[in-house]
């Protein structure tokens, strides 16, 4: 199967090691103290897959590349050169590639730092989550919390893209908090800042000892909306529900999974959509590591389903989307069920439609979850 795509594709990578897993995550990833495997021999095994795709797709041209976890940054530098030079060797990169890795503090060592670079990462996103130890109890956030040294070498770097993560919405947490936790923000100006509301993902020890429902969301609301007023005031734009970045320094390769834009993914439990087509790999790192073919799950979608994807990706997007791009996708128009409802949403104030792009407003923002499976409610 060639590569039918006609715009430059992305890269992630998923590596699923953890020195310990947060209470509150869910995704796919192995304590490193009690896997099989080391690192160097997965890398060995991403290196096979990679192979895989340049046979079945050919030279497939990547303007970014994304490594994803788990801990990315718990590779050495060794083994993170390995990686990027299959990548170079195995895909046609543009150049000016957006090439990133996600990393813990535990990891942020300048030899590390340096040894990244060395090897072509140019982007580096720095879990915080919370910088308070009681949120981080909370959270059973694991690992150290970054130290102002370890700040002030993060930031001296040069040539370097520096993206923060932090979460919204954490039980007892105060605008207060949130302006704390900002601080960082303030003094050192990441280039980029993802903000996530927690979800309490079922099956996670989280959930074990959080009471959810109405009036859990309710107290994440004032937290959430502060949090996004206080990064606005900073100077970030608000281009995603969840991200924030300084004039121009977006996340490429997050945007083609809200654009519809082909990736590839290696790695246990990593999704690609290429030509057209939904796949996955099944995550199960030793089934991942059994030498021989990748057994790869395709995801055919219903007309219906592929309807409800696009407008749940389209409206996280905050400059909006127009009815043409559905037409550009399927070939159909939105269906009149979807468009009355966008109709309703933007009379109650939720959905604003300006030179024909429609958008959350930012009362729809805060609310989003629920504007969205208003919309598309009947067709799931």
């Amino acid at each position: 199967m060639r590569n039918r795509n006609a715009s430059p594709s992305g890269l992630y990578v998923h590596i699923p090691f953890c020195r310990s897993k947060c209470d509150y995550c869910s995704f796919y990833s192995v304590r490193e103290a009690d896997s099989a495997y080391s690192t160097g021999r997965y890398v060995q095994r991403l290196i096979a897959e990679l192979e895989s795709f340049r046979h079945d797709f050919g030279a497939v041209e990547l303007d970014t590349v994304y490594a994803g976890g788990g801990t990315p940054s718990i590779l050495s530098t060794a083994d993170m050169s390995l990686l990027l030079e299959a990548v170079s060797s195995l895909f046609t990169v543009a150049d000016g590639a957006e090439v990133t890795v996600e990393m813990n503090p535990d990891d942020l060592l300048r030899d590390k730092l340096e040894g990244f670079m060395a090897a072509g990462v140019n982007r580096i996103v720095l879990g915080i989550q919370s910088g308070l130890l009681n949120h981080r109890q909370t959270l059973g956030r694991r690992g150290r919390n970054c130290t102002e040294s370890d700040l002030e070498l993060f930031f001296s770097v040069r040539g370097l893209t520096r993206c923060m993560d932090f979460i919204a919405g954490i039980p007892g947490q105060t605008r207060g908090d949130i302006d704390a936790d900002f601080a960082i923000i303030r003094r050192f100006r990441p280039e980029h800042v993802s903000l996530y509301m927690l979800s309490v993902e079922p099956g996670t020890p989280l959930e074990a000892r959080t009471e959810t429902g109405g009036e859990f969301e309710d107290s994440q609301l004032p937290v959430w909306e502060h949090a996004i007023h206080s990064l606005k005031e900073l100077g970030y734009r608000h281009y995603e529900i969840s991200n924030f970045a300084l004039p121009g320094c977006e996340s490429r390769h997050n945007m083609k999974y809200w654009n519809f834009t082909p990736y590839l993914g290696a790695g246990p439990g990593a999704h690609s959509y290429f030509n057209g087509v939904r796949f996955s790999n099944p995550a199960s790192l030793d089934e991942y590591m059994q030498q021989g073919e990748f057994r790869r799950i395709f995801d055919y979608r219903s007309e219906e389903q592929l309807l409800v994807e696009f407008i749940m990706t389209a409206l996280r997007r905050l400059d909006g989307f127009s009815p043409g791009e559905y037409m550009a996708l399927t070939g159909k128009p939105l269906p009149r069920g979807i468009t009355i409802r966008l109709r309703e949403k933007e009379n109650e104030g939720l959905i604003t439609s300006e030179n024909g792009l429609l958008r959350l407003s930012e009362k729809g923002i805060f609310l989003a979850d629920r504007v969205i499976y208003d919309i598309v409610e009947t067709f799931l």
